[in-house]
């Protein structure tokens, strides 16, 4: 390893973070290198320095207000679950629309029997409240638009 290897590594090798076998490398190097033998032994004096040095601690003040700003962030939100059950609710009633679900009574109420089959109470229950809301099916649109073209 040449000097600029073993430079950027001198501050691990002196915390003693190294893996044994670079630690090793490190240490043959600075045997033979005087230059970064100095090297190292001025960075063991500056974290040596730093070290001594009062550390500062934080005013009661800014803990608070770092806190406050916090502490809204750290509540849910009722929509972060409400609106996405709504739009999955919206999506399923939009199917059914389009494919026509909500037909005849006859038809719905297989297609009803066809969801609690399929596990699907919820939107057999989506279906339910689309059917009697009376919405118009897929098939008695285009019926209507066949019927005023004629």
């Amino acid at each position: 390893m040449d000097h600029a290897g073993i430079l950027e590594h001198l501050d691990e090798y002196r915390d003693g973070e190294l893996p044994p076998e670079l630690a090793a490398e490190v240490a043959r190097h600075l045997e033979a290198c005087p230059d970064c033998r100095a090297a190292l032994e001025e960075r063991a004096a500056l974290a040596g320095s730093l070290s001594r040095l009062a550390r500062a601690e934080p005013s009661e003040a800014f803990v608070r207000g770092v806190m406050e700003r916090l502490r809204p962030a750290a509540q849910p939100s009722p929509a972060g679950w409400v609106m996405p059950s709504l739009a999955a609710g919206f999506a399923v009633a939009a199917v059914f629309v389009v494919l026509g679900l909500s037909g005849t009574s006859g038809e719905s109420g297989a297609a009803v029997s066809d969801l609690l089959n399929a596990g699907d109470s919820e939107a057999a229950e989506t279906f339910q409240v689309i059917e009697s809301a009376g919405v118009l099916t897929h098939d008695q649109v285009l019926g209507t638009l066949v019927e005023e073209e004629s």
